[in-house]
């Protein structure tokens, strides 16, 4: 799957090529670090790279093809997502705190689809996400909704628990150990033995 990956030039042809389910199995095996098993932000946002060689309509349609708890979290690893009128309603509540945060999002890549303001954490691969998620929003604007209201959820619960980046963070991370518990149970069907069982067997 890394050459897969590698091979740019073609990736778009392989991917549009490979039914959702082989998509899914290798996704499950290329997404998640094997020294420690854990999500891999970069290797996410390369495939959507990947993903947009095919075309944004194409690549929309393979990303809801795609677990939507895995599509979530990689998302919340690219973007920060606030519910629009919430967050202003908010800084307009405190104004020092307000003028803070205008001035961060003037600095910032942000992106507004659906009433969500997208905060990419990052410019890398910030501009191939968005081209996929604002075909989303013109063909399954729906599912675009529910995805991206996920991850503003686990934002707004990770602010108001605790506050800040380091609850956003751990919002993240009990995604993360629910994604991969699912991906586990996909993979444990398929035959494969976890890096945890292999070393106590």
């Amino acid at each position: 799957s890394t050459a897969w990956v590698g091979a740019r030039d073609t990736g778009g042809e392989l991917v549009a090529s490979a039914t959702p389910e082989q998509l899914a199995r290798v996704l499950d095996h290329d997404l998640w670090r094997t020294d420690d098993e854990r999500f891999d932000d970069a290797r996410f946002g390369l495939w959507l790279e990947v993903l947009s060689e095919m075309g944004a309509k194409h690549a929309a349609e393979r990303l809801l093809s795609l677990d939507e708890g895995v599509v979530a979290l990689g998302l919340s690893r690219l973007f920060a997502v606030f519910d629009a009128d919430r967050l202003a309603r908010e800084l307009r509540s405190d104004d020092d705190e307000g003028a803070q945060v205008d001035k961060l999002l003037e600095s910032s890549h942000v992106t507004e689809l659906e009433g969500f303001l997208l905060v990419a954490k990052s410019t890398q691969h910030a501009d191939a996400a968005v081209a996929i998620l604002a075909e989303l929003d013109e063909q399954h604007r729906d599912d675009l909704e529910r995805i991206l209201g996920r991850i503003a959820g686990l934002t707004e619960q990770a602010t108001e628990d605790h506050g800040g980046l380091l609850a956003l963070l751990s919002g993240e991370d009990q995604l993360e150990g629910d994604v991969d518990g699912d991906r586990l149970d996909r993979r444990d069907a398929l035959g494969f033995v976890s890096r945890a069982d292999a070393a106590a067997f």
